[in-house]
């Protein structure tokens, strides 16, 4: 029998019972149709009569290259494809046995004719194949191939089973590739690459390194290799549309290494991220090497490198997979040429070669540099060794020239910036900090970093310009890690923290205990039960708070309590004798009363009292016990409440009892499955409780589940009232409960605040009713009471959010108030120290967060609400003055109420304007007159007004109408005393007078014949920095142009040609800061640079189509920068045409915002958050620019706006009177600041050596 190979090609597939358009045509083509029974039956090619092929729901239908549907068992196709998009699937390359006609008979096939399923029939050619297979009869030509798909044996190695169908000779030759019958040649490695630069050049030269290697001795001795025998590199590229080539498979397979080059373009490579997933298919990823030949590590590595998968077991015994991110050790070769580049890959390849030789990177080279020195001296004559030795040494030494060592320091740098945001995002600031402090400029007293990413990884880690204290944003600013993983601890402990809120208390799976300082997120104390002197009681199952001093440690055995802060045994209490012996006890405090129960028995220690004073057994009618949900105790600690069950479990006890320790009597107050509760007064309880829906089974992967809250009455027994039914689609699930307080109308609410997975929940305390609900996008991992009446809830992804008693908030996934990149397994809410303590789910650290805010920024206030910050610079003797004019408001966001005009850097008010209570203020600008610095604004209700800055005084106002409900809008000229005053398709440019714009007529009217007619409604207007030319884009039914009006000519000016040059976009044009040059985003998808002057197009730049496009010129017009919906911010070379760089800017929308400074630019979004018209919210990216012309990110700045003329970052509140601002800041001023936050903190000698650090 042959066997082939089914190519890896992409495939159309659809779900039976899943709707999909796909499957209704089949569907309406008779192609499929449904049975009485919910089976589908599947008309293939082969399938005979009217019957088709059995499938069922849940089965796939695949369709072959001619569109004609196969049926595939579930198991089989998810097992043997990958799924692409939408309806697409790939296969996996797969072998098959094949049988045809004319090949010898086979123990597969006379198996199948045996069992009656295959018949075989010479005399007729066209039905040659018959056979039975997915509930129907087959039938296939003579040319056809028989493929089997599974064939079973049993342990003597006889067949038992075959799944088979027929292919015709057409699609198996379009599928399927036969395999010879010889050796496949075997690899060293398999080099994937995208065939561009500089990636193909890498590729090339390491091609050619390895092979030419010569293998060291000592090496050979270890590997037993001599030499790299053969590299598999593709020298061809794929066409789009082909699919891996089987000798490409076969290669891969064949191969024992696969080196990745990686770049952004091997990211974005089809064929890349096939050649590694594919040899993932027989290979492990220690077998993956990577060589990092150009960008940052974070946009070069394939993301299916950056994760390996982990089974963790929990603490109940069950397995889980998560995926964890990891960073791939690569060799770096990047460089600013092919000679650079090949300068280093000559020093880097060794990287790569020493896991192909089997040894460490450090043996290579040592051994490498053992054979060059020896080849040097094998050279010369035995009375010349010596002096070759040391002018061998002597040549070693000078190619460290100060160059290399230079790039090689810029190099780690950067990777080390990059490590540092990673850091981070976990939860790490310390860690941060450290690495990217590890390199820093020889000369202590630099001006600049190292490389200029390490300005946005401490502006990150150090929190530069956060101050938006309206929102709460709690940013991570301490962690500790255990020894071990943190452990859920089995007790109903809703204090994890003192009382005073200065320490967190925590376990490790290995029993020990650690107290941990909240404000500066240190261990104060690690008691670990084997090292506690005068201790032998084991491993501790329980600690908790008692006091600002004391503490409980519980294990097996005994009971202690401690001084935390003396670090001292107090006093301990043996544990009863059955009590030791209980399987999976649960806990609970209350001040000094201890209770534990095993589900049969309950225990109650008196702490002060050293003494077990109540034993109380419960009585079942059963022989089961409860396996406890819940416990608590009440207010006074007089009784305590328990709940058990779930849906997921059988033979248990379920239900809700309660227990008086006055007389040591039990109440049982329900049987249901019960989950958390709280007390809500002396004797009433709230107990979450649930069931399952229909006839939804309990082993069921997610069973949907009835849950509801109810109120008993713990004397009487009586149940008050039960809540509404919420449906969660889930057993094992997240849930919180705590009591809760608002403030309706006046008066004061008890609200009882629950949370089931990802929906949180208010319920009124006294009638069960649901005041309101919040649904979160992922599990809630804890709800904590933050402060009057707002809370905290923290996400299982490690997000957080704000919630707020008795209200709804909209779009709440606009309202983060904190962010760590780790799943969260506990959060708590430390109110004296304003910190967020979390823990990780399976994890070690104890993250501290807390509202660390840039303290060197300098507090503004206002008069009223800040709805915008603008800034105007305007010439000022051989200098340029910069403004700040904060715009205010009041509860109607956007309407414009007061003006605050203050110099930049400055807090100081020059001037101060208030409209009246039903006007508005609009087109703010800053002018020269009469060598006078003068503001002008327009007032709705007053019209146009001037003032001079100087004096404060009002020079004129002045309302320009345009018809009873439109007003003229008026820009300013730069340099002459000039403006153009506009209206909807009309428009004038006026002189400004001492006795305002000379528009008039001889009655004091606007002269309406002075008016040019612009022919279409008038969107914008700009004038260029020379005063020379009006800019005006205009609409016609949807379409915009640009129209330029030349001032001195007093006429329209054509551009290449035209008098109306068409945009792409609205608003996709800009005009020169210094020059008359204008960018146009046309609607042939470029941007052209226009010359104004000769009315020629300079450059037209292939910038791609988009809906949105800003452009922005800077440093003197030398450069344009763009910025599409495609999200990437593109920095073009004006006079070449050329990009200077490009770079995804992760953001959906943005406007750039650039002024007449040539080192900084931002990216700023404007917007609405939480809901509607609720606050009005910005977020700024900053870049800075090199003398090369590449930029790089400097800082984020929330609800941040940026003079970089007048070097000012400033921070306004989203709401309130208050706004912050500073300098951009130097290296010397960050390095000073990361240097006080770490206190001596350095990279220990094991992060130095996971993050390749060199002394």
């Amino acid at each position: 029998m042959r066997r082939a190979r089914k190519k890896p090609v992409r495939v159309n597939a659809y779900r039976l019972g899943e709707q999909s358009e796909g499957l209704d045509r089949l569907i309406k083509e008779g192609l499929v149709s449904q049975s009485d029974d919910g089976t589908f039956e599947v008309h293939t090619m082969e399938t005979k009569d009217e019957k088709g092929e059995t499938a069922n729901a849940g089965d796939y239908v695949k369709l072959d290259a001619f569109g004609r549907p196969y049926p595939n068992k579930a198991e089989f196709f998810e097992k043997n494809h990958r799924h692409i998009d939408g309806d697409q699937y790939e296969q996996f390359p797969k072998d098959r046995e094949v049988w045809m006609m004319g090949d010898a008979m086979c123990p597969e096939v006379e198996f199948l004719i045996e069992q009656g399923r295959l018949e075989l029939h010479k005399e007729d050619p066209e039905h040659y194949f018959k056979g039975t297979g997915w509930g129907t009869k087959l039938t296939a030509s003579s040319d056809a191939a028989l493929v089997f798909y599974e064939i079973k044996r049993n342990a003597g190695g006889n067949i038992v089973d075959a799944e088979f169908n027929f292919v015709d000779r057409d699609t198996f030759e379009e599928t399927y590739e036969l395999i010879k019958d010889k050796e496949p040649v075997r690899y060293d490695a398999f080099i994937s690459y995208s065939h561009s630069e500089p990636d193909a050049f890498v590729a090339g030269k390491l091609h050619t390194m390895l092979e030419h290697y010569k293998v060291p001795k000592k090496i050979q001795e270890i590997s037993g290799k001599k030499k790299i025998e053969r590299v598999f590199r593709d020298r061809e590229e794929l066409p789009l549309s082909a699919n891996l080539a089987m000798g490409i498979c076969e290669a891969l397979e064949n191969s024992e290494y696969l080196i990745v080059i990686c770049s952004p373009r091997s990211v974005k490579s089809e064929w890349v991220q096939r050649e590694i997933e594919t040899f993932l298919l027989t290979h492990t990823k220690d077998k993956v090497l990577t060589l990092l030949a150009e960008g940052e590590p974070e946009v070069a590595f394939p993301d299916s490198l950056c994760y390996e998968e982990k089974i963790l077991h929990r603490p109940d015994g069950k397995a889980e997979t998560v995926r964890e991110r990891i960073e791939p050790m690569a060799a770096d070769v990047r460089g600013a040429d092919h000679r650079e580049i090949e300068k280093k890959l000559k020093e880097e390849f060794l990287r790569i070669l020493a896991p192909m030789l089997g040894c460490t990177y450090d043996e290579l080279k040592q051994r490498h540099r053992d054979y060059m020195f020896r080849r040097v001296i094998a050279g010369v004559s035995a009375a010349a060794v010596l002096a070759v030795g040391v002018t061998a040494f002597t040549l070693y030494q000078a190619a460290k020239t100060e160059a290399q060592y230079q790039e090689a320091r810029r190099n780690q740098a950067r990777y080390l910036a990059g490590i540092s945001g990673d850091l981070l995002d976990s939860g790490d600031r310390m860690g941060a900090l450290k690495t990217v402090m590890a390199i820093t400029p020889d000369d202590p007293d630099a001006d600049e970093p190292v490389v200029p990413e390490q300005m946005y990884a401490l502006n990150q880690a150090l929190y530069s310009y956060q101050h938006t204290d309206t929102i709460i944003d709690y940013k991570t600013d301490r962690s500790y890690e255990l020894d071990a993983q943190v452990r859920a601890q089995d007790g109903d402990q809703q204090e994890y923290l003192s009382p005073d809120g200065t320490a967190y208390f925590c376990l490790d799976q290995q029993g020990t205990a650690y107290v941990l300082d909240v404000e500066s997120g240190t261990c104060t104390w690690k008691i670990n039960p084997g090292k506690l002197k005068g201790y032998d009681g084991g491993a501790f199952q329980y600690i908790a708070p008692i006091s600002n001093n004391q503490m409980v440690a519980v294990s097996d055995e005994q009971i202690l309590i401690l001084d935390w802060k003396k670090k001292k045994v107090i006093s301990k209490i043996e544990r009863q004798g059955e009590e030791t012996k209980a399987v999976n006890p649960y806990y609970a405090i209350s001040g000094m009363k201890l209770a534990v129960t095993d589900g049969q028995i309950l225990w109650i220690y008196d702490l002060e009292q050293k003494a077990c004073i109540h034993q109380i057994e419960y009585e079942y009618e059963s022989d089961r016990w409860f396996i406890i949900s819940s416990m608590v105790f009440n207010e006074d600690g007089s009784e305590i409440a328990m709940s058990a069950g779930s849906p997921a479990e059988e033979n248990i006890e379920r239900g809700v009892i309660c227990v008086s320790l006055a007389d040591e009597s039990i109440t049982r107050l329900s049987d249901a499955d019960s989950d958390v509760m709280t007390y809500a007064g002396e004797h009433r309880v709230a107990v979450v409780q649930c069931e399952l829906v229909g006839r939804a089974k309990a082993y069921e992967d997610k069973p949907p589940c009835r849950y509801y809250v109810t109120m008993y009455d713990t004397e009487s027994g009586e149940c008050i009232w039960t809540s509404e039914d919420y449906d969660v689609q889930a057993i094992s699930r997240p849930c919180t409960i705590q009591m809760a307080s608002a403030n309706t109308d006046g008066k004061e609410q008890g609200m009882i605040a629950v949370s089931l997975k990802d929906k949180f929940l208010q319920l009124d305390s006294e009638t069960g009713n649901t005041v309101c609900s919040q649904v979160y996008s992922s599990n809630i991992a804890g709800v904590r009471h933050e402060r009057d009446e707002r809370y905290i809830v923290g996400l299982e992804d490690g997000r957080m959010y704000p919630a707020f008693a008795g209200e709804i908030i909209g779009n709440v996934g606009d309202l983060v108030i904190g962010e760590i990149h780790k799943n969260i397994g506990n959060v708590e809410y430390s109110d004296a120290m304003r910190s967020v303590v979390r823990t990780e789910e399976s994890g070690r650290k104890v993250t501290f967060c807390r509202l660390v805010q840039d303290t060197q920024m300098k507090e503004l206030t206002f008069d009223s609400s800040c709805n915008d910050i603008e800034y105007i610079s305007v010439p000022e003797g051989d200098d340029t003055a910069t403004y700040r004019v904060v715009e205010g408001g009041d509860d109607v966001i956007g309407d414009v109420k007061t003006l605050s005009v203050l110099k930049v850097g400055e807090d100081k008010v020059i001037y101060e304007y208030q409209c009246e209570e039903d006007s508005e203020i609009k087109d703010v600008s800053i002018c020269k007159l009469e060598n006078q610095t003068c503001l002008m604004f327009y007032d709705k209700a007053r019209g146009e007004t001037l003032v001079d800055l100087d004096t404060g005084k009002v020079l004129w106002r002045q309302l320009l109408k345009e018809s009873d409900y439109q007003n003229y809008a008026v820009q300013c000229f730069h340099q002459t005393e000039r403006c153009v005053v506009y209206g909807w398709r009309r428009f004038i440019v006026a002189d400004m007078t001492e006795d305002g714009i000379d528009v008039s007529n001889k009655g004091g009217l606007v002269d309406d014949e002075k008016f040019v007619d612009a022919e279409n409604s008038i969107d914008d207007i700009a004038v260029t920095a020379d005063d020379k030319y009006v800019i005006m884009e205009v609409r016609d039914y949807g379409s915009y142009f640009l129209k330029v009006w030349d001032v001195e000519a007093g006429k329209w000016k054509k551009i290449d040609g035209k008098r109306e040059y068409p945009v792409g976009a609205r608003n996709g044009f800009a005009l020169g800061k210094e020059s008359p040059v204008l960018a146009v985003y046309t609607t042939d998808g470029t941007i052209d640079i226009l010359d104004l002057e000769t009315g020629n197009c300079k450059q037209s730049l292939a910038s791609g189509y988009y809906k949105s496009m800003q452009c922005a010129f800077m440093n003197q017009d030398q450069y344009l920068l763009s910025y599409g919906d495609n999200q990437y911010l593109t920095m073009w070379d004006v006079e070449s045409g050329k990009v200077r760089m490009e770079d995804d800017s992760g953001d959906a929308s943005g406007n750039l915002v650039t002024d007449g400074n040539s080192n900084y630019f931002g990216l700023m979004y404007r917007g609405y958050r939480w809901s509607d018209g609720d606050y009005k919210d910005s977020s700024l990216r900053v870049y800075s620019v090199d003398d090369d012309g590449q930029f790089y990110a400097y800082a984020d700045v929330p609800s941040g706006y940026a003079s970089f003329e007048g070097n000012e970052i400033f921070v306004v509140r989203l709401v309130g009177e208050n706004g912050y601002y500073a300098p951009l800041y130097d290296y010397r001023e960050l390095k000073k600041r990361a240097e006080d936050v770490l206190d001596g903190a350095t990279l220990t000698d094991a992060e130095k050596k996971q993050y390749f650090v060199s002394e």
